[in-house]
């Protein structure tokens, strides 16, 4: 893991108003660092959760120990992306979106963000996928029949967040 590059690129990512490419990240910083090896960076580094956790963890315990009196929390989302123009695979597929009353074709994403006072820190997210499929034979559309639970998501983000701590955090 290259804690600078990440510093580096997910800035260059905040601070960009168009369009972000690595060739365009190598010409800000004037040939400093190649877009070959930006390139590289983005195509090998895979980060897990112990490695976000150590990322995210010092500015977490940093704003703890500023307000030791603040409860924390953690708050778990899920929210679908439309995308209905897209075809139908394991990841865009149909949702019930209850902000809607109705099935949306789109990505579901289930998030998880630590809240304490004035500070929120985003700890992990999944997205939910429909791997498997059934032939409709009247409509001969294929629909995704197999749901997951948000609640076995949600178990598997606690699971992480208390791994990686050690300790609860909230």
């Amino acid at each position: 893991m290259n804690k600078d590059m990440i510093e580096l690129y997910s800035d260059y990512l905040i601070a960009s108003f168009g369009q972000t490419t690595a060739t365009g990240l190598a010409n800000l910083l004037q040939g400093s660092i190649y877009h070959d090896s930006i390139t590289r960076f983005l195509n090998s580094e895979t980060l897990t959760a112990k490695e976000q956790w150590q990322l995210i963890k010092p500015m977490l315990r940093q704003h703890e120990n500023a307000t030791p009196n603040a409860i924390g929390y953690l708050i778990f989302d899920d929210t679908i992306q439309p995308k209905p123009h897209t075809s139908v695979d394991d990841i865009n597929c149909w949702h019930y979106d209850h902000t809607q009353n109705k099935n949306v074709k789109g990505i579901n994403l289930l998030n998880c963000l630590y809240h304490r006072k004035d500070i929120d820190i985003p700890l992990s997210f999944d997205i939910i996928t429909k791997p498997m499929s059934l032939p409709m034979t009247k409509a001969r559309l294929n629909v995704k029949v197999i749901k997951p639970k948000i609640s076995d998501c949600l178990i598997c983000l606690i699971g992480q967040s208390k791994t990686k701590s050690n300790s609860t955090m909230y």
